[in-house]
């Protein structure tokens, strides 16, 4: 049992950076986590259950956990490189993804360049399906991106704004709350402007995902929270219904404790 759970720590690297990642179970299949923003791979450890069946490989994000990143921007191609390396570098030919949050985004991509290798992929409040006009101002247009600079800056007059549009209805408190926790200081004022800035090019639009996932008959799982305000449920079930081969989960619970 002690040698089935023996964490092996490793990483790929190239000229742009260097993902690190931990290797644990003796599964013949393989299955790849990748976490949610402001976490690291330890955040998918509830996973370690299924040591038996899958050899598990809990991967760091880019600009998080030990992984290291020399680029200002996360590209697709750096993401494809690396993983490839991954890949041979475990004689992988199929694997399978489980994503949260954050993590949904490089799913995607790893869809987009090995859809024949998928087997399935289980996302966990995903991002990137449905369009965030926050993320999509501040990562595309100047003027926004200054405002937000500003903001992790100087705090005070935005979380203001943002008591004001909850009291109005525009928001609600769980993002409020959200925004407070991931905006509290200014280390993670810092992070949050520089994942944003730097995953921007890390975006697959809908209908690819969409016919991709069709396309290879990929098996989706597809785990939402009843409670989440971050990523709403009601907004992913036409997704749900696009899809030949998916199934849907609610868990009675909030974003932060979908994992858990």
């Amino acid at each position: 049992m002690k040698e089935s759970f023996q964490t092996k720590k490793f990483a790929v690297e190239n000229d742009s950076g260097k993902l690190s990642y931990l290797q644990k179970g003796t599964g013949k299949e393989a299955l790849v986590t990748l976490h949610g923003f402001g976490q690291n791979g330890i955040a998918f450890q509830s996973f370690d259950i299924f040591w038996s069946s899958f050899t598990l490989y809990h991967f760091d994000l880019p600009l998080h956990g030990e992984s290291k990143w020399k680029s200002l921007i996360v590209d697709k191609k750096d993401i494809q490189q690396l993983f490839e390396q991954f890949l041979d570098n475990n004689r992988i030919n199929r694997f399978s993804v489980a994503a949260f949050s954050l993590g949904a985004r490089v799913v995607f991509t790893l869809l987009e360049v090995f859809p024949e290798r998928l087997d399935r992929i289980i996302l966990i409040a995903p991002d990137g399906i449905n369009v965030n006009i926050w993320y999509r101002l501040v990562t595309l247009y100047s003027p926004f991106r200054r405002l937000f600079k500003s903001m992790v800056i100087n705090p005070r007059i935005y979380f203001y704004v943002f008591e004001v549009l909850k009291n109005l209805g525009i928001i609600n408190k769980s993002t409020l709350k959200f925004v407070k926790v991931h905006m509290s200081t200014p280390e993670k004022r810092d992070k949050v402007y520089l994942v944003w800035s730097s995953y921007k090019n890390i975006n697959t639009k809908r209908d690819v995902i969409t016919a991709l996932l069709n396309e290879h008959d990929i098996k989706v799982t597809l785990c939402l929270g009843t409670y989440d305000r971050v990523v709403p449920p009601n907004k992913f079930r036409a997704f749900a219904k696009s899809l030949h081969n998916c199934s849907f989960c609610q868990l009675e619970t909030g974003h932060n404790h979908l994992l858990k």
